[in-house]
């Protein structure tokens, strides 16, 4: 098991959510069976789980064709993308966008890695993993979309197809690479070591977007996104993670689970030696967010529902065992202080 739960911003996900819709799919066909139908579309810097994103990329792979991942990709938005987004309004070339991506990419992803190596007349790019995922169909679909991802970022600079002059990734088990081909002819090959690996020519790297038709979406300021992992521990990142399923759905042990990649037994043992439990990060978790709501004047009978409570009584126990006080009491303690 990962020390960490792998998390990732939800803006990874938007495309897909996206050409499921335009596709005419079934959103909770998909969703569901990879517990990601909490994920609505609108916030890009919420923190969902790696491997869930991961899984329903192989999944619809095997109902709409083993290149989905780059058909997806084929009509993106950058600005769907959130922080990685927010990088081109940075940004003159693609080789400017990739070093920004790849100083950021902890803010993005928790177990991604990214290098950069520049020599004969090349950019190249090397993506990783610190985890593992369920076989190479999975990580084929991964690393598929990856590519398309700088493949369009490059088409933005220039119209020219393929834009990569080398691409080396997983093969699908059944399908090998044969499903590229059309797409990007002899650019593509097996990846000799498991990590995905694109070169790019100088002269694309370099080639500068055209006006500013990419430059009209709002910088956002790195230093204000909080991090995936607030510290290296394992509870940290069943925190964070348990902080966004809140209000969608009970959160679980057996959720937290699946989104690790491991048994209920052996996330208990993590957190056994931590010195933490599931039930005691929930607590916390559902004290902090049931004080934000609570500051944000939301009813009373709301928060106990998006907290998971089966009622407001059981919320003001919660709340009596947090603060002494009743929700009211605490609200009115809160109006009283004024505004922070």
């Amino acid at each position: 098991m990962t020390p960490s739960i792998p998390l990732i911003r939800a803006g990874a996900i938007f495309p897909i959510l996206r050409w499921i819709r335009e596709a005419g799919g079934d959103r909770d066909r998909y969703l569901t069976p990879v517990d990601l139908c909490w994920v609505d579309g609108a916030d890009p810097f919420k923190a969902i789980p790696v491997r869930n994103v991961a899984m329903l990329l192989r999944d619809l792979s095997r109902s709409f064709g083993p290149d989905v991942p780059w058909r997806i990709v084929g009509n993106l938005g950058f600005s769907e993308l959130g922080l990685l987004a927010s990088l081109l309004t940075q940004s003159a070339t693609p080789r400017q966008v990739l070093r920004r991506a790849a100083a950021v990419l902890p803010l993005h992803c928790s177990h991604e890695t990214v290098e950069l190596t520049e020599a004969n007349g090349e950019l190249c790019v090397r993506e990783g993993w610190t985890l593992r995922f369920d076989g190479d169909e999975t990580l084929h679909a991964v690393q598929q979309y990856c590519a398309a991802m700088i493949e369009s970022l490059l088409v933005c600079a220039g119209p020219v197809t393929p834009a990569v002059r080398r691409i080396r990734m997983v093969p699908h088990p059944r399908f090998g690479l044969s499903h590229l081909a059309g797409l990007l002819g002899k650019a593509i090959s097996p990846a000799p070591t498991g990590a995905l690996e694109i070169c790019i020519a100088d002269h694309l790297a370099d080639a500068a977007f055209p006006g500013q038709g990419h430059h009209r979406m709002p910088a956002t300021n790195v230093d204000a996104v909080p991090p995936l992992r607030p510290n290296r521990s394992f509870g940290a990142s069943v925190a964070v993670l348990l902080a966004q399923m809140i209000g969608h759905g009970k959160p679980s042990i057996d959720r937290l689970a699946f989104a690790a990649g491991t048994s209920r037994r052996s996330l208990q043992r993590q957190l056994d030696r931590e010195g933490q439990s599931f039930s005691k990060i929930l607590e916390t978790v559902r004290r902090e967010e049931a004080e934000r709501r609570m500051d944000l004047g939301e009813p009373i009978s709301t928060i106990a529902h998006a907290l998971g409570y089966a009622d407001p009584a059981s919320f003001t126990r919660g709340m009596k065992r947090w603060t002494g006080q009743t929700p009211m009491a605490f609200r009115g303690e809160l109006i009283s202080r004024g505004p922070k």
